[in-house]
C-alpha cells in the first residue's frame, strides 16, 4: 500500500511497478517467464514464421 503525496508521485510510483511487474516478475500463466520476455520469445517465433496457423492475437501498448 502506498500513500500518494500528489498525482505526480503516484504516477512515478505507478510507473515503477508497471516495470517491475513486465520485466522482473515471473508469471505461471506465461510458463514462468517474465511479460517482456515472453514477448521476445512470441516475436522470434513470429520472425521465423512457426505462427502462421494459430489464432493468437498479440495486443502492444505504449508505455
Amino acid at each position: 500500500m502506498h500513500w500518494f503525496l500528489n498525482i505526480q508521485h503516484a504516477r512515478e510510483i505507478i510507473e515503477q511497478w508497471r516495470i517491475e511487474y513486465n520485466t522482473e516478475r515471473p508469471h505461471s500463466s506465461l510458463d514462468y517467464m517474465t511479460p517482456s520476455e515472453f514477448v521476445a520469445q512470441l516475436n522470434e517465433k513470429i520472425t521465423a514464421g512457426s505462427l502462421q496457423n494459430t489464432n493468437l492475437q498479440v495486443v502492444h501498448t505504449m508505455g
